[in-house]
This record gives C-alpha cells, structure tokens and sequence, in this order.
C-alpha cells in the first residue's frame, strides 16, 4: 500500500463581497453638412437597464458597441430591451474620439467618453430616443430626449456616450470578521487605486483576471490611489476560478486557490486583492494594462489582538492549500 501524503486546508466560511456603482450620461452635438457645429445639448441621463447590468457580465465590451436612433418617446425603464421605434444606427465615420480619465475626489470615479456619428441621410426626422448595446434588441441604455432633435437629411448628429464607475467604498473602508477553518479573523477591505485606470472596467466588473497576495498593511493613501500593498510583500499571483453568471444576480463568485507550494511566507498573508485585466499590479500600479480598479483587504487574527491589535496574519505552510472566496456585486445609480 502506498501511502499518500494528507494535507489541510485552509477555508473561508463566507464570501468577501465587494460591490460596484455606475451611471451614464449622453450629450448630442448638430452639424451641418460639412460638419459645422450648429448647437448642442447638455448632458442628459440615461437608463441602465436590466439587460445592461446582465451584459456587464454576459458581453464585456460589447455592450456598449453601437448606438441606435429611435422615434419612440415612451419613458425610459429598466425593463426596456430596445427602442420603441427603431430609426437607425450612428456609426458613421469622423466620430469624436474616445477618451478615458479619472476624477481624483470623491466619488474617484474613472471614465470612458465614447462618440458616435449619424452622419447625413441617417435616421432623418424627429430623435426622441437613443440606446446603445451589441444589437438592437439587447439595448443595455436607453436614453429619451424631450423635445425631441429633429435631424434634416442633410445634416449630422454626433452622440458622445460618458460612462461613469466607481466603488461602493470609496469614502470609508468596510470591515468584518471571516472564520478562516476555525481561526476567526477581522478583516479590513478598501477600494485600491480609485483615483486611476479607466471605465473600461464597467464591462469586466462580472470578472477576476488576478488575485494578489502579500504579506505587506494596506496603505493609508490606497483610497485616492496608487498601490493599496508595498510591491516588495508580493508573494503570488492567482486568477482563480469564476462561476458562471446567473442572469438577474448581478453578482459573480470567485474563489482563488493557493496549492501547497503557493503563497507561503514567514510573515503569513496579510492583504489579498482582487483585480480585472493588470498584468501586474505592483509594478504598474494600474497603469495602461488596468481595465477595472480593485479591492484590497487585510486580515488580522482575533486570538491575537486583532485590527487594532496588531492581530497576526493568515499563516499558511507548506503542508496546507488555501481557497478564498470573493463577490462581486454592481448595480446602477
């Protein structure tokens, strides 16, 4: 009989669960036919709809692919799927350019501006409703615009489409226990990097590229940006794996695995975080490679003093696996 080695692991009880906002907002600018600015509206708000918060996770990009011209003026719900009555599509050449950025106080929201173009002969008559998303009839925006934009043939609409995200934690931090096999931790969870990156992250909310773990504090200043951990205490990197996302939840669970020879420190685990899309978080700080600003969270034992303690770390040898798991939840403003 060959005898297999035995080996524990470590578990959390319950989910960490980090929670997302968004809202949008579109401006329309008229041109004549050589493209001479003739006026344009004030910001405008639109609608999220239920399908848009499903398509955060179900289509990424893509649903905020094309903009749709409409005639209806029935008011904007959540349960709208398409336009009232479809005119047309802008996706006109000489659109304005996308750009991106972040608002450096609070809410530290990032942002993507993009623009659209219905140029002449598009959509010709009265606009009174706009929407965006992969097709038609998967809309995850629905925008009404009273008075309606009456469009001559000859003349072009551009649409610019501002896409606000932002985290629920962004002025405090949250904390709360975890039983960690039998170990009961207070943890400490921040919103990491807020003040950079870029509102591409509202359409990889519903995933988890990277979780990092370190042995190094949360920072102080994690909450308006730069690194939330010192980049020497990275340990290891882990995408995890992310369950499959159940249309209406607004939610996606991830649970990272850490094998026996993963993740193991003299000092233990003191900060996990989660991140989408950065090739490397600690040495790029959410530079061009970051596509949705993460969440950190620190750990600190009971048995030991806790946060305000100086409570020890998660302790994890060579001769135990550890699994954590993580929600993400979004919704909309």
């Amino acid at each position: 009989m060959i005898l297999l080695p035995k080996y524990k692991d470590l578990y959390t009880n319950k989910p960490i669960n980090m929670g997302m906002v968004y809202k949008g907002e579109i401006k329309i600018t008229m041109r004549d036919a050589n493209g001479k600015y003739l006026y344009e509206t004030d910001w405008l708000p639109n609608v999220i709809t239920d399908v848009g918060l499903d398509n955060v996770a179900i289509h990424g990009s893509s649903m905020w692919q094309n903009c749709y011209l409409g005639s209806g003026n029935t008011p904007a719900a959540f349960t709208d799927t398409a336009l009232a009555t479809y005119m047309g599509q802008a996706n006109g050449s000489g659109a304005p350019a996308t750009t991106t950025g972040s608002n450096g106080a609070p809410n530290y929201e990032v942002y993507e501006i993009r623009g659209y173009r219905a140029n002449a002969g598009v959509a010709t008559g009265t606009i009174q409703e706009i929407g965006f998303g992969n097709i038609n009839t998967n809309l995850s925006v629905r925008s009404i615009i009273s008075p309606g934009i009456v469009k001559a043939n000859d003349q072009i609409m551009d649409i610019t489409h501002k896409r606000w995200f932002w985290r629920d934690l962004v002025t405090s931090d949250l904390t709360g226990t975890l039983d960690i096999s039998g170990v009961t931790y207070d943890w400490i969870l921040r919103a990491a990097e807020v003040a950079v990156g870029y509102a591409e992250g509202f359409a990889s909310a519903g995933n988890f590229s990277n979780t990092y773990f370190c042995y190094g504090e949360l920072k102080a200043a994690s909450v308006t940006g730069g690194a939330s951990v010192i980049k020497t205490s990275y340990i290891y990197r882990n995408g995890g794996v992310t369950a499959a996302y159940t249309p209406g939840s607004y939610t996606r669970n991830n649970t990272t695995y850490l094998g026996i020879d993963n993740g193991n420190h003299v000092s233990g685990i003191r900060t996990v975080e989660w991140t989408d899309g950065c090739q490397n978080i600690l040495d790029f700080a959410l530079g061009a490679f970051m596509r949705n600003p993460g969440f950190a969270c620190s750990f600190y034992s009971q048995a030991d003093g806790g946060i305000g303690g100086g409570g020890s770390a998660i302790m994890k040898t060579s001769d135990e696996t550890f699994n954590i798991s993580a929600t993400r939840s979004w919704r909309r403003t």
